[in-house]
């Protein structure tokens, strides 16, 4: 062999030993004691893990959740980190979820270099198996704090991208949460590397999730620029991240995406918002109002300016409350019943005459929100609506709201129903409570219990209170159905 050769080969078994020696150095054995503690708590795991594989038996009640089991590890400590890495090496469908997890919980270099390990495994092997357990062990990772695993869910041929751990929230957004501001450096070195690939569109959509929740606002102004992409997807991520970050006064560079055509995009730059309430752009908002004809647009914009303006908001929305779509006009009278301003209430009344039954019912639920006597003194007026769906609203807005003004009118309409072939008594537990424990009596007597009462005063009429607390399948009940109620009608209950 040459010279040459051998000291080149000395260099690199020289160099592969300072390598193994620094490992065993930032890995130190364990000691004698730790390996005991270890043991004791051998037999603790092994059952954990023998229930988790153990098949469900036939009409099991005790389901395996995931926070059961997760919860029972965690809380044996560090010691059961060993029995931890051994099951993630093996990657068993079993347990190799419950393993990352609380690795990402206990911390510490072993179960970082396990997490780290299992990752390269799995981009290795692929696979739908390998991605899942891919994705559990960057949120380990995620969960230690480590910034760069918002970097290594995009690499690999199978991206994360898509991917979630609660459902209806990115996992992007998810990670970016956990690490906090830490991640906004390498989210901003993501941001100048995939904003001018027109083949990393799925990165940047990712990077800019993230963006929105590494809570940096020195990011803002850099994604402005992107609310000029030709990508719809780009321009709404870039303007939800701006809402989560920027200086209100962005908000004007935002307000033109709701002239776009892509109702998707409309709807993201609606909802952010929604979410910002950018006080800059407020009478912009209520000028959005004037053309906009996108219902869940206007829904977002009527909840934004309702919170920023107040009782100043109602001027605007009772201009809009004789929308021609009934959808819109539920969603401004909901609006106003938000404001929770006396001032609304006349227009909420003026509704109930003559509106279409949506609007007559979402008018009865606002003025209930804005509450006060004159509120309920409306509702109970309308009780005694002929249109049946607006007096039993009412009614049944007034009993909710614990009004014993209207306990008679709810007993009788009750007593009526029984008087039927077929009864239904799902307001039986209200019933009782409005007529018997309020001290109510069936025809509206009201008094207050006078020393030395025991209970509540009864309903004057018996039959009544019997029906109330009888519960279905009662052996009296086909006695009473022989004997008959009011006339010799069938009583069902």
């Amino acid at each position: 062999m040459p010279r040459s050769r051998r000291i080149a080969v000395v260099a690199a078994c020289f160099s592969l030993a300072a390598r193994l020696l620094a490992a065993e150095e930032s890995t130190p054995p364990p000691t004698p004691e730790r390996l005991a503690a270890i043991e004791r708590v051998r037999p603790i795991v092994n059952a954990i893990w023998l229930d988790v594989r153990t098949p469900a038996a036939p009409n099991e009640s005790h389901p395996r959740y995931f926070w059961e089991v997760t919860d029972k590890l965690i809380a044996i400590g560090p010691d059961v980190v060993p029995f931890l890495t051994s099951e993630i090496d093996l990657m068993d469908p079993s347990t190799f979820h419950y393993s990352a997890y609380a690795l990402g919980q206990l911390g510490g270099p072993e179960a970082e270099a396990a997490l780290r390990k299992s990752i390269r495994v799995a981009n290795a092997r692929g696979g739908r198996f390998a991605l899942a357990c891919k994705r559990f062990a960057i949120f380990g990772l995620a969960l230690l704090g480590k910034a760069d695993a918002l970097d290594l869910m995009q690499q690999g041929e199978q991206t994360l991208h898509g991917a979630e751990m609660v459902p209806d929230y990115p996992l992007p957004a998810h990670l970016a949460l956990l690490i906090g501001r830490d991640a906004a450096p390498l989210l901003a070195q993501q941001l100048e590397t995939y904003r001018s690939d027109p083949k990393a569109t799925d990165k940047l959509l990712d990077t800019l999730e993230a963006l929105g929740r590494a809570g940096d606002p020195a990011i803002a102004p850099k994604l402005v620029p992107l609310l000029a992409n030709e990508s719809p997807l780009i321009r709404a991520s870039a303007a939800d991240a701006i809402s989560r970050l920027g200086d209100p006064a962005l908000c004007e560079q935002l307000m033109p995406l709701l002239a776009d055509k892509t109702q998707a995009e409309k709807l993201v730059v609606a909802g952010a918002l929604e979410r910002w309430k950018p006080a800059p752009c407020y009478k912009a908002m209520l000028g959005r109002l004037e053309i906009e004809d996108d219902v869940g647009v206007r829904a977002s914009l009527y909840s934004a300016i309702v919170t920023m303006g107040g009782e100043s908001a109602l001027e605007p929305l009772r201009a809009f409350v004789k929308s021609s779509n009934q959808f819109d006009q539920a969603l401004v009278v909901d609006a106003i019943g938000r404001v929770g301003s006396k001032k609304g209430l006349n227009t909420l009344r003026a509704l109930l005459p003559d509106g279409n039954p949506n609007t007559v019912a979402h008018a009865l639920e606002a003025i209930a929100m804005i509450g006060g006597e004159g509120a309920t003194d409306t509702l109970l007026a309308a009780t005694s609506d002929r249109r049946r769906s607006v007096a039993s609203g009412a009614a049944e807005i007034l009993t909710r709201l614990g009004d014993k003004r209207v306990a008679p009118r709810r007993a009788a309409e009750l007593f009526e129903l029984v008087r039927e072939p077929v009864g239904n008594l799902s307001m039986r537990a209200r019933v009782v409570e409005l007529t018997e424990a309020r001290h109510v009596g069936l025809h509206g007597a009201d008094r207050r219990p006078e020393s030395g009462d025991r209970g509540p005063e009864r309903p004057r009429d018996p039959r009544l209170l019997e029906i109330l607390r009888t519960p279905p399948g009662d052996p009296q009940e086909k006695r009473r159905q022989r004997r008959g109620l009011g006339g010799g009608a069938r009583l069902t209950v």
